[in-house]
């Protein structure tokens, strides 16, 4: 091999190595540029589609939750919200018709959340403008359910009402399907299993989990007959007051006249008892004395001897002489001689 040969040879081996050298620092610096454009973001509150850049394709068959994805730099990500999505109902657009022929104006709060599984459905019908054909369905749904309740269902029944609302809603925009993971999500008895169901069966693909029924309006005429109502009704029973007191009343002073008298039979039974009760006394009393006075004078006759009559008569006359305070007696060997008391 001459030199010019193997020169030759050197000279294109080193041309291939540079042109390699270049190839890889090409290669390196794409990697490093389109790397990081290749990474895209969905946060914590969103899911999304893949979507690519150049052609505006959207990719449905996966739902991207939230997190850093490796997708590619001419991918991006369509963005939908997970969290729940707010609508608010003032008395100005709900204005219902009640059971007896009202019209009443509504304020309401509901909640819904789409749902994942069909938010392929979603997006084929609606894309990003479901959110005021969701409002016009639930709005629809409830003026339909209230209108087998009546004023005072609204007045008396909150809550009753507002469960059959919530179920009419959630029908409207839910369908009659169950979710697809009844596991990770609840699903209402009876509903169609997943696998089975049509797009009809679906609703408008979102799940509406929370309705709240805050207040309802009325005409000035209702509020007036509604006010009369409550008057007479206070009025009647007013007056139910003041005849069950008056009979109260009366009761009490039947009862009071009853005790009353039980009172003063009770006093004079108590004085006759007592009249009673002194004079048997008195008579005990007597009939003591006389048998002590008795016994004490048969005691001293036999203790004297005295057995002639007179001498007990003589003996008892002078007894009851001194019991006189006015009469004196004078006594001597012969005779016995009472008088005044002169001094």
């Amino acid at each position: 091999m001459s030199l010019v040969s193997l020169t030759s040879k050197m000279v294109n081996v080193s041309t291939e190595w540079k042109l390699a050298g270049v190839v890889l620092a090409i290669g390196l610096l794409l990697m490093v540029i389109l790397l990081p454009l290749s990474f895209s973001d969905v946060e914590y509150y969103q899911i999304a589609f893949k979507q690519r850049k150049s052609t505006g394709k959207v990719y449905t068959e996966k739902v991207y939750s939230g997190g850093r994805h490796l997708v590619g730099p001419d991918f991006k990500f369509k963005h939908y919200q997970a969290d729940a999505h707010i609508v608010e109902f003032t008395s100005t657009d709900l204005d219902v018709s009640t059971s007896d022929k009202l019209s009443i104006q509504l304020k309401a709060h509901l909640q819904y959340f789409l749902r994942e599984e069909d938010l392929h459905e979603l997006h084929r019908r609606f894309d990003k403008g479901y959110t005021p054909i969701v409002r016009n369905t639930a709005k629809t749904a409830i003026k339909n359910a209230a209108k087998v309740f009546s004023k005072d269902d609204f007045r008396h029944s909150r809550a009753l009402v507002e469960r059959a609302l919530l179920a009419a809603v959630q029908k409207a925009l839910g369908g009659v399907c169950c979710r697809k993971d009844c596991s990770k999500y609840v699903c209402e008895k009876g509903c169609k299993t997943y696998s089975k169901c049509t797009t009809e069966d679906k609703g408008i693909f979102v799940d509406a989990r929370y309705f709240q029924l805050h207040d309802f309006d009325i005409t000035e005429t209702l509020k007036n007959q509604w006010l009369d109502q409550v008057v007479k009704r206070e009025d009647t029973e007013k007056a139910a007051f003041i005849q069950k007191e008056q009979i109260e009343r009366k009761v009490t002073e039947k009862l009071k006249e009853e005790f009353e008298n039980r009172i003063r039979e009770v006093n004079e039974n108590a004085a006759a008892n007592v009249t009673i009760i002194n004079a048997q006394a008195d008579a005990q009393s007597l009939r003591l004395v006389e048998d002590a006075r008795n016994k004490g004078l048969e005691l001293l006759y036999s203790t004297l001897n005295f057995e002639n009559e007179q001498h007990k008569a003589s003996f008892n006359y002078l007894r009851t002489l001194r019991k006189h305070k006015n009469v004196r007696l004078h006594v001597n060997f012969g005779n016995l001689i009472s008088g005044p008391n002169t001094q």
